[in-house]
């Protein structure tokens, strides 16, 4: 009888905890960090009793106070490991560069759960649960982690974005619909049967540049701005907003946070990427209100908010905290920002008050988009993307393509719009099922525009040279779409 992925990697990470007394973990990369979320919040009294406080993405690396590291016995835990570079070439040193290093250095574990054989053996990790993998041992082991993910709600960014649960007493496409007044939306199944929603914002809804948190010449223009609601339970939803404007690198001199901002985020603000990450988690509220503004126009009958708990210490059956955040926002006042959301919550229940029982303007109606096409999508989308990659090939206003990785949300959309004739809300399907899938990665890339303005930007590419194989493998066999670059 086959043991499941979570009893696997439960029994694995225990073992390292107890036998090295760990107090800290550092997970490489998001996927690291959503495994952990995963075992974290099972349903049931086997799951990963470990605080959020003791746990940071290697993403946020850079932002961590030398204090959560000092005195402690530290675990830095990658889930796959294929030729070693993140761990070795990125974390590692980046640690080693820090003035703490001979203080901490003789109290790191590292750890993978399955390596590669084609992983060096320098590059070994001190442990690992499965090593010497073929590549089909390893992409089947691969795929059981990401199954594992969707089974449990958990998206492979949502280490980084709050969500609001909501419970509807109504019909089901009443509930989807009602998004549709502030966006085009399409509900698909994920993978493991799980009921998705998309609502793909457009550039002229839900204006975002008139808030005083949005830096001078912060770009808007196509950006990722969209809101996902997965199943959770039958009739349990998870409503969670992503926004991620391209922010200046140099804010001008007379820019400042607001006094309350800076409670919340604190030492968040003194990097840029801390304050690329402030900025997009607040646009997201923005979003949040006004999404939640027009699903609380369904009335109290036929939709019930499940908010965070500004108490909770710790996931219970009474109720769910945001404190999974602090992997990706390790200075960030988690009580704060709850009372902040849940301030932004209240003032979408009273701008929904009038509005209830009046008829809305809806952006789009409802796509019911195909799982073949959702696939067929994602698939063209990324041969495309990964030649484009190669071909360092410049379809936007970057005036410096071929310095950062991967390509923008701009680019992404104009893609699909001009060469592969899709709407906004296919293309932004397409890429919620390449992320949700493993297939693509992101990254924050300072990009010098056109107006010679650098900017942090959102980027997406293919998940390292285990997808990049697959889809030149793909490419090879059924060659590339018949589309023209230009």
């Amino acid at each position: 009888m086959k043991v499941s992925i979570e009893k696997e990697l439960l029994f694995f990470i225990r073992k390292l905890i107890q036998e090295h007394n760990i107090t800290r973990i550092i997970a490489v990369e998001r996927k690291g960090t959503a495994v952990l979320r995963a075992l974290i919040e099972m349903q049931n009294s086997e799951k990963l009793n470990w605080s959020w406080r003791d746990i940071v993405s290697s993403d946020a690396l850079d932002r961590v106070q030398d204090e959560l590291l000092l005195g402690h016995k530290i675990l830095i835990f990658d889930d796959m490991l294929h030729t070693g570079f993140h761990l070795w070439e990125e974390v590692i040193p980046f640690l080693e560069n820090k003035p703490i290093w001979n203080d901490i250095k003789n109290n790191i574990i590292t750890a993978a759960f399955a390596v590669h054989e084609k992983c060096p053996k320098e590059r070994l990790p001190e442990h690992w649960f499965y090593n010497e993998l073929d590549t089909e041992s390893y992409e089947d082991l691969r795929e059981r982690i990401i199954e594992m993910l969707q089974r449990h709600g958990s998206l492979l960014l949502d280490t980084e974005h709050i969500e609001v649960r909501a419970k509807i007493k109504c019909d089901l496409r009443q509930f989807f619909e009602i998004f549709s007044v502030r966006g085009s939306i399409a509900d698909f199944r994920s993978s493991d049967n799980r009921l998705n929603l998309t609502v793909a914002i457009p550039d002229d809804a839900c204006d975002l540049s008139s808030y005083d948190f949005i830096p001078p010449d912060t770009s808007m223009d196509q950006i990722v701005k969209k809101c996902r609601i997965i199943q959770r339970t039958k009739n349990e939803f998870a409503i969670i907003p992503i926004c991620y404007p391209s922010v200046p690198i140099n804010f001008a001199d007379n820019f400042k946070f607001g006094s309350a901002l800076e409670e919340i985020f604190g030492k968040e603000l003194c990097y840029e990427k801390g304050r690329f990450y402030s900025v997009a988690l607040l646009a997201s509220l923005i979003i949040l209100e006004e999404i939640l503004t027009a699903v609380l126009t369904l009335g109290p009958d036929k939709v019930e908010l499940d908010l965070p708990k500004i108490d909770s210490n710790r996931l219970s059956d009474m109720g769910y905290n945001l404190e999974h955040l602090l992997a990706m926002y390790p200075n960030v006042d988690i009580r704060k920002l709850t009372e902040y959301i849940l301030n932004i919550v209240n003032n979408a229940r009273i701008k929904s008050t009038p509005l209830r029982g009046k008829k809305s303007k809806k952006l789009g109606g409802l796509l019911q988009l195909e799982e073949s096409k959702i696939n067929e999508n994602a698939r063209i989308l990324a041969q495309l993307v990964r030649k484009i990659i190669a071909d360092k090939k410049i379809l936007s206003d970057a005036s410096n393509y071929k310095s950062y990785m991967g390509m923008t949300a701009k680019e992404l959309i104009e893609l699909g719009k001009k060469h592969l004739k899709l709407k906004f809300i296919d293309v932004s399907v397409a890429l919620d099922r390449l992320i949700d899938e493993a297939y693509f990665v992101t990254h924050v890339a300072e990009i010098k525009y056109k107006d010679d303005i650098i900017r942090l930007t959102r980027t997406f590419e293919p998940d390292g040279e285990i997808v990049s194989a697959r889809i030149k493998r793909y490419t090879e066999l059924y060659g590339l779409p018949e589309v023209v670059l230009g």
